[in-house]
This record gives structure tokens, sequence and C-alpha cells, in this order.
């Protein structure tokens, strides 16, 4: 059963300022595969649904992940640190 169509708000650590796309994907997959600016943006870096609550979501880690059903904030932060330590 597909899901209503939801704002996605996406932000990134590469870019300042946030986007908006809209999709009824229900999956992780399905969504990159329906929006390839996403799918780009996620290329090594750390994928994360904003939450309930200061300091609380989830982290994406396969393309099998369920989406929330509402309207969501994504953020794409570095997933490793150059930094030589």
């Amino acid at each position: 059963m597909s899901q209503e169509t939801r704002k996605i708000t996406y932000a990134s650590t590469r870019k300042p300022g946030a986007n908006n796309v809209f999709s009824n994907a229900s999956t992780w997959g399905e969504l990159k595969n329906g929006q390839p600016e996403l799918a780009a943006e996620s290329m090594g870096m750390k994928v994360w649904i904003k939450g309930e609550g200061p300091n609380q979501g989830t982290n994406i880690v396969s393309d099998t992940q369920t989406l929330p059903s509402g309207d969501f904030q994504l953020y794409f932060l570095v997933d490793k640190n150059d930094s030589g330590i």
C-alpha cells in the first residue's frame, strides 16, 4: 500500500540551507530512486532522520529501512572525519 505524498526537508553539512522534496516512498531505497539529488547527497555521508525531542532520531543503515509516514527531516552528516586522529 502506497503512502500519501509528504514533504521531506533535507540539509547537509556540505552546503548551507535546507531543501524540500515531496514523495510517497516508503523505504530509503525507494526515496533515493525517486529523488536522485538525495542519492547523490548521501554518498559518503551518514543519513539521519530527525526524531521528536532533543538528540533523538534514527540513522538510516539500509535501502530497505522504512521511512516515517508523515512529513520528516533528513540530515546528511559527515560519516568520517579526516582529522588524522
